[in-house]
């Protein structure tokens, strides 16, 4: 069973905020909270620095902003339920707070709190969009920020035709599942894109290939955008596209992992099959490859993403070969995902 809250990410995606603005930048939060006021000076996240949940039901919410902070800077912060110290990053809910309204207060810690868990969620947005990033020194502003988001998050979950219901916390999934995201503002109007995200029964294991430090090399130009295989978002109007044979995309981790099940997302929405197939290898040279997925005479359509498991295979390498679809030559690629064996 997995309980899943809906990264922070979704968030800033859709809203286009900065994560890891360097400590020259002006400060750039989107959207612009309600009042904010910049102190002067700067709280340094240093190795000792936490991200703390004063209520368990924020854990969760604690280990997603470790998790973003981790993505966007490399830092890896503790992610723990108890006491606060200074420089630590905090989370609390707050009862004096109504509906979606959080704070901000950065000083000798960064405290967030919300009124609920989807408003502390939102703080943190505004948290990860302060967040500098200079020569691997973290630091905050000092500052203080009031906020009552007019913007909703919703949600259906494995069809874009389901019931569409309101963000408000953490979701219990007990089997696969496919959650469509998307921000709309006061008056109901989407803002970006829908943002599809599938979830599975192995709960929080990470996908290695949204890790600082990954590498993405691609046979041929094609059409789209190579950034879309890893940047941790199925979307089928966001891909990269091989249009001429070979058309092959080679992923290289920062370091070797033991990998046990890869998910290819391919465009999905009208029946068409993709066809592929996906090699590993710790040196990335010639001849030295294992084939560990062959979906080369593949009829099953695409929704979402194909999902292969598998004996668990150390590599440093990972290599999906393209064959077109059962429509055209065409062959295109939302996501690839990569998962360690050891949780």
């Amino acid at each position: 069973m997995s309980r899943i809250p809906l990264c922070t990410a979704v968030w800033l995606s859709v809203l286009g905020g900065p994560l890891g603005n360097t400590a020259s930048a002006a400060l750039d939060l989107v959207p612009w909270p309600k009042t904010v006021e910049v102190k002067g000076g700067a709280l340094e996240l240093t190795a000792n620095s936490r991200v703390v949940a004063g209520d368990a039901a924020l854990l969760p919410l604690a280990n997603v902003l470790a998790g973003e902070i981790l993505q966007t800077t490399g830092r890896q912060l503790a992610a723990v339920q108890g006491e606060a110290a200074a420089g630590d990053i905090v989370l609390k809910l707050d009862p004096q707070l109504k509906g979606e309204a959080y704070a901000l207060l950065i000083d000798k810690s960064a405290v967030v709190s919300g009124a609920n868990y989807a408003a502390t969620a939102f703080g943190t947005v505004t948290l990860l969009q302060a967040l500098a990033n200079e020569g691997g020194k973290l630091s905050l502003p000092l500052l203080v920020v009031a906020d009552t988001p007019d913007d909703k998050l919703l949600y259906r979950l494995n069809l874009p035709t389901a019931e569409e219901k309101p963000y408000t916390g953490p979701l219990t999934f007990t089997t696969t599942t496919t959650v469509f995201a998307r921000m709309v503002d006061a008056a109901g109007q989407q803002l970006g894109e829908v943002l599809t995200a599938g979830f599975g029964d192995d709960g929080f294991r990470r996908n290695l290939l949204t890790d600082p430090g990954v590498e993405v090399i691609v046979s041929n130009t094609g059409a789209g955008d190579k950034k879309f295989i890893t940047d941790g978002y199925a979307d089928p109007n966001s891909h990269w596209n091989g249009i001429a044979q070979p058309a092959w995309v080679k992923v290289k981790l920062p370091k070797a992992a033991k990998i046990n099940k890869l998910e290819v997302c391919c465009w999905w929405g009208d029946g068409r099959a993709y066809r592929y197939n996906v090699e590993v290898s710790m040196t990335g040279k010639d001849g030295e490859w294992q084939q560990v997925v062959d979906m080369k005479q593949n009829a099953k359509p695409a929704e979402g993403a194909y999902v292969h498991e598998f004996a668990p295979v150390d590599a440093q390498f990972i290599r999906i070969n393209m064959f077109g679809n059962t429509t055209n030559g065409h062959n295109h690629l939302c996501e690839l995902r990569a998962f360690n064996a050891e949780k």
